[in-house]
């Protein structure tokens, strides 16, 4: 597996399959404790499906950088930033790389806004369970390509450039490939497979041009 620099200023979207984990409401507590929004927005090393001849997956501590540079992110509702439901900045989203049993990746809880819009567009939705995918936002720093079996190519996710925002989506999939084809075919740019070695009839010659100039020698 070799390892490369990310398209720099490329923004990438990854939704999380809804058979890894979906995010949830959890209603307000006895003890005043807020309703929240918590989940999983990313699984590390779990292979997507196969789209067209590839897939990938997220390393463990593929967040950790923009986690410690204390990154100002959003928390949006369907990635649409007119809808703000938490910030880092504010206190009202927390993200960290958590692990839990034989699960881990980016782990998010959201304090979401208690009156205004929201509360109808985005926050009764997900307490009925009519909404409850994950996706993120995020450029990338470092990747790495291999092929597979098949000769589907398999892109592991090593390190984020920028973690821009979390969204509860109304549909988790799995779109815009063509940045990561785009990844992929730049690999192969600077990772060209080597000539293949030459044959027919003129190779036999040159071997026996070969053999001939060495008998010499050893003469």
């Amino acid at each position: 597996m070799s390892k490369r620099t990310g398209q720099v200023g490329e923004v990438e979207r990854r939704f999380l399959p809804l058979e890894a984990a979906e995010l949830r409401l959890t209603p307000a507590g006895a003890e005043g404790e807020p309703e929240r929004i918590r989940g999983w927005f990313a699984i590390h090393e779990r292979w997507s499906p196969v789209y067209g001849d590839f897939r990938e997956r997220i390393a463990r501590g593929f967040f950790r950088p923009a986690l410690e540079a204390l990154a100002d992110v959003r928390a949006l509702w369907n990635h649409n930033p007119d809808f703000v439901l938490g910030r880092t900045k504010s206190g009202t989203l927390l993200l960290e790389e958590r692990e839990e049993g034989d699960v881990s990746g980016l782990w998010g809880e959201i304090d979401p806004p208690a009156a205004g819009v929201l509360r109808e567009l985005a926050i009764e939705p997900m307490r009925r369970g009519d909404v409850t995918g994950a996706s993120f936002a995020f450029t990338v720093a470092e990747d790495a390509w291999e092929e597979g079996e098949g000769g589907i190519w398999q892109r592991t996710l090593v390190r984020i450039g920028e973690l821009l925002e979390v969204s509860p989506v109304t549909f988790p999939f799995y779109p815009e490939t063509a940045l990561a084809l785009r990844s992929r075919e730049a690999w192969r740019a600077g990772h060209p497979e080597p000539e293949a070695a030459p044959s027919g009839p003129d190779a036999a010659r040159k071997l026996r041009q070969l053999r001939a100039a060495l008998e010499v020698v050893a003469g």
